[in-house]
Order: C-alpha cells, then sequence, then structure tokens
C-alpha cells in the first residue's frame, strides 16, 4: 500500500478572519482541505463583539478568542489528516504588536498537556490583548516627535514600534523598560497574580494615562517612567493589571512561539519592515534611530531570521498535530497574498497584483538590477545609490511615501506596494448599512450568501 504524502498545515491569523490549509509536499504540491471563519463569530455575530475598545483611537483583539476560533476549525478537519501533517506554516495581520511571558506563561499548560490544545493565558496574565495595525493612538505631533530613521523607514500610526514607544512614554507598565530575567520574570508575575486578585472590583482597570496634549513634546525629553520590573513589587497605587511583557511580537509570531515553546520571539523581515526602524538591507533592526529615544528596546524586540527559516519543533501533540513537526518563522499576510502571482514574474513581466483584505494593496516586484535609494537614510552606499535611469516619478512616489518597498521571500528580491486603509473593512460596512436599510424599509434581509458573495471580493482577511 502506497504511503499517503506529509502534509503542511498552513495558518492565516487575519483581520477579520482565520484561515487555515492543508497542502501535500512534494514536486507537484495539491490542496487537501481549505477552512475559515469569521473571528466575530466566536463571541456573536458582529465583528464588533471582537474588538475591545478602552481609549478614544485604540483598537485591539482578544488573542484568547483568536485562538479559540483557531481551535474551532483545526477541530474540523479529519484527524487522518491531521496525523500526516509534519510542517507548519504561519502567517498573519502584520503591522500589530502584543506582549506576552516567556517561561511558558503565556499559555495555559493544563490546555496543552490535557487537551492538547492552545489556550492563552490571557485572564491570568500571560499574555495581551493584541494592538492591530487599526489603533491611531499614535497622533501626528507623536509621530513626528520620534526620532529620524538612518537606515529604516519611519513608522506610521499603527505601526509595532511606534506602538511600543508610545506605550513607554503613557503606559510605561505595558512592556519591560528594562530586561528581566527569568527567575525575576515568574517571581514578578506570581507577586502581580495576587495583587491582580485584591485589586478585583477597582473603579478602573488602566493606569493613569498622559494626556494628549503631552504627545506635542519632544519624545526624547521624556522623563522615563519606573515600571514594576524595576521593584520589588508592583505599585499599589493603581490597579494591577499585569507583569511587563517581557516578550513582543505579531499575533503570529505569538502563535509560532508558543508551537515551538520558543523563550525568545523570532521574526521574519517580512513582519519587522510592518513595526518600522528595519534596514531592510543590512536585515536588522535600526537600534541607532531607536536609542535616540532615550529607551532601549535591544531587550525587547525579536530577533531576525530569513524567511523560511525552522525556528524549531513542534513541542507537544497538538490539534492531532504529532509532536516534533517542523514549525517556520510566521510570514507577513500580504507578501503570502501576493506571491502566485508576483512569482510569474520570473517567466513574464510587468506582472502587478491588487489584494483586498480588511484593507487593500497594490504590489509588483522590483525589477532585477534596479537599485533604490532610500529617502530615509542619512548614509550613502553602492546598495543605496539609485540608477540614474530609475529617478524621476519612481523616487518622488518613495519620497513622498505613497509607495514603499517591501522585503520578499528570497534574498534581495523586493516587491513596491501602494498600501490602502481601505479595502474589505468598507465592504463589510456597506453590508451593514444595507442591513440596516433593509430592517427599515421592510424588506427581507440579505442572506448569508449574498454576504459571502461580497466577502469574496473583499478578500475576508
Amino acid at each position: 500500500m502506497e504511503t499517503e504524502a506529509s502534509l503542511i498545515l498552513g495558518i492565516d491569523l487575519g483581520t477579520s478572519s482565520i484561515k487555515v490549509a492543508l497542502v501535500t509536499q512534494g514536486p507537484n504540491p495539491h490542496v487537501e482541505t481549505t477552512l475559515s471563519r469569521d473571528t466575530g463569530l466566536v463571541s456573536g455575530h458582529s465583528l464588533s463583539n471582537f474588538k475591545i475598545f478602552y481609549l478614544p483611537n485604540e483598537h485591539t483583539q482578544d488573542v484568547g478568542k483568536i485562538f479559540q476560533c483557531l481551535h474551532i476549525l483545526l477541530s474540523t478537519i479529519p484527524p487522518r489528516l491531521m496525523a500526516r501533517v509534519t510542517a507548519i506554516t504561519v502567517t498573519g495581520q502584520m503591522h500589530g504588536v502584543m506582549g506576552w511571558l516567556g517561561s511558558d506563561l503565556a499559555i495555559l499548560e493544563k490546555s496543552r498537556t490535557e487537551k492538547k490544545k492552545l489556550d492563552a493565558n490571557v485572564s491570568g496574565g500571560g499574555c495581551g490583548k493584541l494592538i492591530t495595525w487599526m489603533d491611531r493612538r499614535c497622533s501626528k505631533e507623536f509621530l513626528d516627535s520620534l526620532p529620524n530613521p538612518t537606515r529604516s523607514e519611519k513608522p506610521f500610526t499603527g505601526f509595532g514600534c511606534a506602538t511600543i514607544l508610545w506605550h513607554f512614554k503613557n503606559q510605561p507598565e505595558e512592556f519591560a523598560v528594562t530586561p528581566i530575567d527569568v527567575e525575576q520574570e515568574r517571581d514578578i508575575f506570581e507577586k502581580a497574580a495576587v495583587l491582580r486578585k485584591t485589586s478585583v472590583g477597582s473603579p478602573t482597570q488602566r493606569p493613569t494615562i498622559i494626556g494628549n496634549a503631552d504627545d506635542c513634546k519632544s519624545f526624547a525629553s521624556q522623563t522615563k517612567s519606573r515600571s514594576i520590573s524595576q521593584s520589588p513589587l508592583p505599585s499599589l497605587f493603581r490597579p494591577v493589571q499585569h507583569t511587563p511583557w517581557t516578550c513582543i511580537g505579531t499575533v503570529a509570531d505569538f502563535l509560532v512561539a508558543c508551537l515551538a515553546s520558543l523563550q525568545r520571539p523570532i521574526m521574519s523581515p517580512q513582519m519587522a519592515m510592518s513595526w518600522g526602524y528595519f534596514d531592510m538591507e543590512n536585515n536588522s533592526w535600526d537600534f541607532h534611530a531607536l536609542n535616540a529615544s532615550g529607551f532601549t528596546l535591544t531587550h525587547l524586540l525579536p530577533e531576525i531570521v530569513p524567511c523560511g527559516t525552522e525556528v524549531g519543533k513542534l513541542a507537544f501533540d497538538w490539534e492531532g498535530v504529532p509532536a516534533g513537526a517542523k514549525v517556520f518563522v510566521a510570514l507577513g499576510d500580504l507578501q503570502c497574498s501576493v506571491y502566485p502571482f508576483l512569482e510569474h514574474q520570473r517567466t513574464l513581466n510587468g506582472i502587478g497584483a491588487c489584494n483586498i483584505s480588511t484593507s487593500a494593496q497594490i504590489a509588483f516586484k522590483l525589477p532585477a538590477g534596479v537599485e533604490i535609494n532610500a529617502p530615509t537614510s542619512s548614509h550613502s552606499s553602492p546598495t543605496s545609490t539609485c540608477n540614474a535611469d530609475s529617478e524621476g516619478v519612481f523616487e518622488r512616489l518613495l519620497t513622498s511615501k505613497r509607495i514603499s518597498v517591501w522585503p520578499f521571500f528570497h534574498p534581495n528580491e523586493r516587491i513596491v506596494v501602494a498600501a490602502s486603509l481601505n479595502g474589505g473593512n468598507v465592504i463589510e460596512r456597506f453590508i451593514k448599512m444595507l442591513r440596516v436599510w433593509c430592517r427599515q424599509l421592510g424588506c427581507p434581509a440579505i442572506e448569508t450568501a449574498q454576504v459571502n458573495l461580497f466577502n469574496g471580493v473583499g478578500g475576508g482577511g
């Protein structure tokens, strides 16, 4: 009897939906099964039930519900297929950032050992909420006050590095401002758990926040606030939320870290570029610029490894997948979405791709031999000198930030991207408006099949 082919489990943790696929390995791969689920269905019929709004312009998502939605999807796949999985790849929404604790504190141990699933330890203070790319707390004045990059791009609001620096200034208890070793981390975690129980019922569960007017001040001149990582016990003058997060990454990076039991987060250049302050040519963080902020991020920012890197093995039997399966570094959802189309450019030039998910992007592969000049760079080198033939509209668009250059899958491969914040989110809002009109006019409600048709146009990512 012929042995069945091994399978690759692909996971996409999107902003509004989660998708999984099982694909055979080998020279002629084919898809065994695909599944998709709207994340809003975990806690209700509307996506608004999935979002948690605490402050004006704050946009977060519950990581526990994201993992629960993933579990629901995977539990519907026949066990005989899951048993054939020997590799796991993850992609997901870019730009966003979440924090968690190392030493396996971010996941409920009982769920992993007994239920063979991943339950995020959100209520226990092991991991935090996902601050998505739609977060708008970083005002223009705050962004203008951030240090100028040297060999990288300055982040926009909703980008990981900007979000982290905003928290260092306004909510310093969120992320660890100084390194914490494993023993200290667990000790503070246990003390914070006790104090968090005693603070239940407090009128507010948020630390004191600096007003928006202070955003206009020079960022580097802000005084560093002490976090509970710098004292034996958390402050008793405000409700205790959690131990300052010692690990950070995108939600896809978090899933990879949990599957492989990584003690420190690992990130691909695709995800790192989406955070800002990432030197694409040297494949490293722009620490020279980041240190000018007055804060040190060396202990927080993930290690960068090339796309396609195996970061570890599946540390336990999970959802029917045997332990030992290869786990690869998480990839950006934009690059994964346009990859099937832009790869044809190896044999056919002039191909562009338009991706419509929650947002939208148009991308094409930068032709080989075309060198670009990073507008924000203060250094000049042969690799950053623009070809004379490439100057003109392209360079002006780069300088104006209307387009940007992003890493692709292979070394030295780049794609040019023009991005829009509007995409499937506009289609979703349009559908809600139509439903309201139908209800007010006494017309039949829009059927689910019709909504799925709209989602097919909008990507539903």
